[in-house]
């Protein structure tokens, strides 16, 4: 059993917290919950599902990528915010949440793990993630499969460079807005989780490959390896992730 406010701290300091900006929203300790922790539950977002199960196993904390509150999202106790809260201070759970840190740290980020399983090398930073090398170029195609293989489900994919892949920008969720700095970066393929409509026009002017792997399969290995940080500094904690099923 270990402190709540000994593993907040040790995320924080951990991630750089007050050194990233965030414009979306607070990052750490968003819900209060029992001073002392021997479970905690990992999850990509707040969902009722995640935190229900989250419950029913008898975690006293919860970490996740996506919290419960946002810039200009709900600021009233109610609907599905109502139930969310309800679960976690029935059973005094506490929720932290980290965001563009858990994006942008180069060790346990989602993107240094996207990054480690695709076999990347030379990681340098841009914007909330990275531009890596493959070891040695390959075709589009074998890149798809390369991401499938070790991410998920591919949501869409498009060869617009026109030449085989070999340095990559590398954004989780929902990046696509990042694509001119990561052509300026000299990427001739951007790896990120989801798109709106005008990006493809975007990225097919800009002559950028891309890869859209999934907001929630792009932004599961930052939560997890997080996860593996704690359990390995206070060992008398256990931690589990939940997955949960998000196609987008």
């Amino acid at each position: 059993m270990s402190e709540r406010d000994d593993i907040f701290h040790f995320c924080m300091e951990l991630l750089n917290v007050h050194e990233v900006d965030d414009a979306w929203c607070e990052n750490g300790l968003q819900v209060e919950g029992a001073e002392n922790v021997k479970k905690i539950a990992l999850g990509v977002s707040a969902s009722a599902k995640f935190l229900q199960d989250a419950s029913d196993w008898g975690a006293e904390m919860c970490i996740v990528h996506h919290g419960l509150f946002w810039g200009k999202g709900e600021t009233k106790i109610v609907g599905i915010l109502k139930k969310r809260l309800q679960i976690l201070l029935s059973k005094n759970i506490s929720l932290l949440n980290f965001h563009i840190p858990l994006d942008a740290h180069a060790e346990v980020g989602n993107n240094a793990g996207l990054i480690e399983v695709l076999h990347l090398k030379n990681q340098k930073p841009v914007n909330c993630g990275f531009i890596a090398e493959l070891e040695k170029p390959m075709s589009f195609g074998a890149f798809v499969d390369l991401v499938e293989e070790k991410i998920g489900k591919v949501l869409l994919a498009e060869h617009f460079s026109g030449v085989p892949v070999k340095k990559v920008g590398v954004i989780s969720g929902g990046a696509a807005d990042f694509a001119i700095e990561v052509k300026a970066e000299g990427a001739d393929t951007f790896l990120f989780g989801e798109m709106n409509e005008h990006h493809y026009h975007d990225l097919k002017e800009m002559e950028l490959s891309f890869v859209a792997a999934g907001h929630y399969a792009t932004e599961k290995l930052g939560v997890q390896r997080l996860g593996k940080r704690i359990a390995e500094h206070f060992s008398d904690v256990e931690v589990k992730f939940f997955e949960e099923n998000c196609p987008i």
